[in-house]
C-alpha cells in the first residue's frame, strides 16, 4: 500500500518519469501507468486528501 502513495508523491511532487518511478520502486512501468491513470481518473493530486487512507486508496478509491 505504501508504494501507491510513494508512487503518487514521486510523480506529483518530484516530477519523476514513469520509468524512474518504476525503477526506484521495483515495479513495472505498466503498474506505474495503471496507478497514475487511476489517480487521473479520480482527479487526485498531491498531497492526497487526509480522509483517503491506505485502505480506501487501495480497495475503494471512488469513495474520495
Amino acid at each position: 500500500m505504501r508504494k501507491i502513495k510513494t508512487l503518487l508523491r514521486l510523480h506529483f511532487e518530484c516530477n519523476l518519469s514513469q520509468h524512474k518511478i518504476a525503477k526506484s520502486l521495483s515495479l513495472s512501468v505498466g503498474v506505474v501507468n495503471k496507478y497514475l491513470q487511476m489517480a487521473k481518473n479520480l482527479n487526485l493530486s498531491w498531497p492526497l486528501p487526509q480522509q483517503l487512507d491506505d485502505e480506501k486508496l487501495l480497495n475503494n478509491p471512488s469513495c474520495v
